[in-house]
């Protein structure tokens, strides 16, 4: 499986389990995981604003998740 396969099974995760795949995936880029977590929030921005994901849930979801990743990494430095 190359990366680009894993990128395109993420973003059909984020269509289909909403916000919450978003806010997984930052969280593990946040880690240090080698994910290309800016692709995948301006896609979940291209996805709000066809309808797909609801913009405050999103945004709230993306937010709670980062900052959750980005303590955890702090901590373990």
């Amino acid at each position: 499986m190359s990366l680009a396969d894993l990128s395109g099974e993420i973003l059909t995760y984020i269509i289909t389990y909403g916000s919450v795949a978003l806010g997984v995936t930052v969280l593990l880029a946040a880690l240090g995981v080698p994910f290309p977590s800016t692709l995948f929030v301006l896609a979940s921005g291209a996805f709000v604003q066809q309808g797909v994901l609801d913009l405050p849930s999103t945004l709230a979801v993306a937010l709670l998740f980062v900052v959750t990743g980005d303590s955890l990494s702090y901590g373990m430095g």
